[in-house]
């Protein structure tokens, strides 16, 4: 599968949000940097279709007046969510992840590969929380790996 794409002018002035819409897990884009292009299709992987199989993708724009980069957001968001018959029912506000500043070295996190230079990760963990303290960074929740 891929993400959404997101890209922007860089004044802002308009935005413009592309993913798949349907078969996610399915589609691909590929981008060219020998001719700047974009393609999107099944993945390169795929050998064989089913006869009637449909892969397709929805495109967002949205202007600064429109709101800019949050709009398209938005605006693609609202697409899937009508296409699929869902509600965007607030289920972030039921998330304290997605609502409060947290530190997590989950899989991907810098600190989750990585540890200060001759230190444990119990060590480094204990110096970014007294870094945080120190700083101001009113984190709410901590993850670790």
């Amino acid at each position: 599968g891929t993400a959404p794409l997101s890209v922007f002018a860089a004044d802002l002035s308009a935005t413009i949000v592309l993913s798949p819409f349907s078969n996610f897990m399915a589609a691909s884009q590929c981008y060219d940097s020998s001719d700047r292009s974009l393609s999107y299709g099944l993945m390169g992987n795929i050998t064989s279709v089913p006869s009637n199989y449909r892969v397709s993708f929805v495109l967002s724009l949205s202007s600064r007046l429109e709101g800019g980069i949050n709009a398209a957001i938005l605006k693609w968001g609202d697409a899937l969510l009508m296409r699929y018959g869902k509600a965007r029912d607030g289920a972030w506000q039921r998330d304290m992840t997605l609502q409060k500043l947290g530190y997590s070295t989950d899989n991907g996190a810098f600190y989750y590969y990585t540890t200060e230079a001759n230190a444990t990760y119990q060590k480094t963990i204990i110096d970014v929380a007294e870094y945080a303290a120190s700083a101001g960074i009113p984190y709410k929740y901590w993850l670790p790996g």
